[in-house]
């Protein structure tokens, strides 16, 4: 079996349990019912069941014995809720701009402020849009998505990071020069959108962050188009619109924008 297709047993039974506790409605299981729910013998359960009690992850009644799920969750679904609320809003609103535009809209999440994997698209009703595959990875040279994570950075660090960084060239048109780079990256952090035209393929884009608590970037949201649909004709009131979009999902989920003090 491939890498990715393997899953480890016990964590794929761990996450049972957490499901058939919480389908329960705070009701609770015995071990023999959550035995039977899951498909596992009542002695690898029971180990499962000891082991998430003592982490505080399961609690169990004396007199029962039946098992809720433990105080611990509490503070790790907030903090999921705090990472899916954003991409939940996102989508939502990046169907009405796909809608209104005739643009694809991709969202992808930034991972350790120097890539974002593309986890969503939105796609207009009809008509011909340029799709790009879940899952692909970009870094800080690549496009429009590109420099608005090195926009996140901060000029020192962006600097530093083109600097010893080597920049690719995706397409003659692809910013070849490191001074040129930043030039284009401190107008991405006065204006709040990126663009790249024919930067990185022969497609058009603009791209712009959400932010999280901190106010560190926690998505990026591209729309993209071939060259007749994302003329730079269009490219501004776009812009304008995604940041829009993009600042609403991140003042509504609690997130902190660029020029905002922190509280």
């Amino acid at each position: 079996m491939s890498e990715d297709g393997y899953r480890v047993p016990a964590v794929v039974a761990t996450s049972r349990i957490f499901t058939v506790l919480a389908e329960l409605d705070g009701g609770g299981a015995t071990l023999s019912e959550i035995s039977r729910s899951i498909g596992r013998p009542k002695s690898s359960v029971f180990n499962l069941l000891s082991t998430l009690q003592a982490e505080g992850l399961v609690v169990s009644e004396p007199d029962s014995r039946r098992y809720h799920l433990g105080p611990r969750l509490i503070p790790l679904g907030a903090a999921a809720a705090r990472e899916v609320r954003p991409l939940r809003l996102a989508l939502d609103r990046a169907r009405e701009l796909a809608s209104r535009t005739g643009l694809s809209v991709t969202i992808a999440q930034v991972v350790n402020g120097r890539l974002a994997q593309v986890v969503e698209q939105a796609t207009p009703p009809s008509g011909l849009h340029v799709a790009i595959t879940i899952g692909d990875r970009f870094g800080w040279f690549d496009g429009a998505i590109g420099k608005v994570l090195l926009a996140g950075q901060g000029a020192e660090r962006a600097a530093e990071i083109v600097a010893a960084g080597v920049l690719p060239a995706h397409t003659p048109r692809t910013i070849s020069g490191g001074p040129a780079l930043l030039a284009d990256v401190g107008d991405v952090r006065r204006r709040g959108w990126a663009t790249s035209l024919g930067e990185l393929n022969e497609n058009n884009a603009v791209a712009v962050a959400v932010h999280g608590p901190s106010g560190e970037q926690v998505l990026i949201l591209a729309a993209l188009g071939f060259a007749g649909q994302l003329g730079e004709d269009r490219i501004a009131d776009v812009g304008e619109q995604l940041r829009a979009l993009a600042d609403g999902v991140s003042i509504e989920t609690g997130g902190r924008l660029p020029d905002e003090e922190a509280a």
